[in-house]
């Protein structure tokens, strides 16, 4: 009775949370594991692919949609379960790219963040080569004290999002174990998943000499 109103308590909270920063589905896939928000960028951001963001700039934060998570079976991280979750990881950058590329809207969207709560210890660099391999590029979070003591507090509120939406996932998971990493996803790299020229490309192909 405790746990179902506890959860029913954090279920409501994060609905209002997802209210205050206007985050929504931009899909009704129910593949989809991501929801959208619009942000700003809070600092000078140099990318791989050369995309330069600056403070102030226009982008667009990730979050997990967490009813559409699969849970971590009772054995932990199953070869089923890592499949799944690849699957559904690529499902929904798939239908990233077809939203952000395809909505006048958002033309002037260069880049897309998130912050991601990634198993820490051995398992950290498995999970960073797997987010690289799909496209995005991670940055791990900068030491000191004041972001050891934030990530506390964003980790005791998302160790609170899992109990409420998928608690079989937190047998395997260690609280102090998780780094919280900055996700970046570059408009080029969703023209690239997509297989379409970003507006340089198209640029450039234009002014091509005609064999």
């Amino acid at each position: 009775m405790l746990g179902r109103l506890g959860r029913q308590a954090i279920r409501s909270f994060d609905a209002f949370l997802r209210w205050a920063y206007r985050i929504e589905e931009f899909t009704q896939d129910s593949e989809c594991i991501v929801r959208l928000g619009p942000g700003r960028c809070g600092w000078t951001v140099r990318l791989s692919d050369g995309t330069v963001l600056h403070p102030g700039d226009a982008l667009l934060e990730m979050h997990l949609w967490n009813e559409h998570l699969p849970p971590i079976p009772p054995e932990g991280h199953t070869v089923a379960w890592g499949a799944r979750l690849l699957y559904l990881m690529r499902r929904s950058l798939d239908l990233l790219a077809e939203y952000v590329l395809g909505e006048p809207r958002l033309s002037h969207i260069q880049a897309l963040h998130g912050i991601l709560p990634i198993p820490g210890g051995k398992a950290l660099p498995r999970w960073e080569r797997a987010l690289r391999h799909l496209g995005f590029e991670v940055v791990r979070p900068p030491s000191g004290w004041w972001h050891t003591f934030a990530a506390f507090w964003e980790n005791l509120y998302t160790w609170a999002i899992i109990w409420a939406f998928n608690p079989p996932s937190l047998r395997r998971r260690r609280f102090g174990r998780m780094v919280r990493c900055h996700v970046w996803l570059t408009r080029s790299t969703l023209a690239a998943l997509a297989g379409k020229p970003t507006a340089g490309q198209v640029t450039a192909e234009q002014g091509r000499p005609a064999p």
